[in-house]
């Protein structure tokens, strides 16, 4: 977590700090993944630089990148990384294979099992709640719109 963002996020809760580095301490470092149902191919799970949506005014300083997932930012950033573009869900918006426990749910659906999951994980979610952002919807049926990498 960045250090200016430590006050706002842990909000008086008591914490420890294991180690202090740079940003660019953790370039290339490599993470195990939260949701690792479906493999990754080798070096896919790494700290890489970031774009502009990464501040300090809100979270944690930190943002996973999803190039199948985060619209044309996130795969952007995936591709110049190398970092592979892992897609369970087929074009209906709905997770598709069979390793994942909301395979056939939509994706927003979807939402609620993901958070259970990684609460169960022991200490992988610190927090969850609904983030007011923008987000692209159908102007005809109001149904959200996901991206799909080229």
């Amino acid at each position: 977590m960045a250090t200016a963002a430590v006050d706002r996020v842990m909000e008086g809760k008591q914490y420890r700090e294991e180690k202090r580095l740079k940003g660019s301490e953790l370039l290339g470092m490599e993470y195990e993944r939260p949701i690792d149902f479906i493999p990754a191919p080798d070096g896919s799970c790494r700290v890489v630089g970031g774009g502009s949506h990464v501040t300090l005014e809100e979270g944690t300083g930190i943002v996973h990148t999803a190039p199948a997932f985060g619209g044309a930012e996130d795969f952007e950033i995936g591709r110049r990384e190398g970092v592979a573009v892992i897609n369970p869900v087929n074009a209906s918006g709905k997770f598709e294979d069979d390793r994942l426990p909301w395979s056939g749910l939509f994706v927003k659906d979807a939402d609620p099992k993901i958070i259970s999951y990684l609460k169960g994980r022991g200490g992988l979610l610190f927090r969850s709640g609904k983030v007011s952002h923008t987000y692209p919807f159908c102007y005809r049926c109001g149904t959200p719109l996901l991206y799909y990498p080229p």
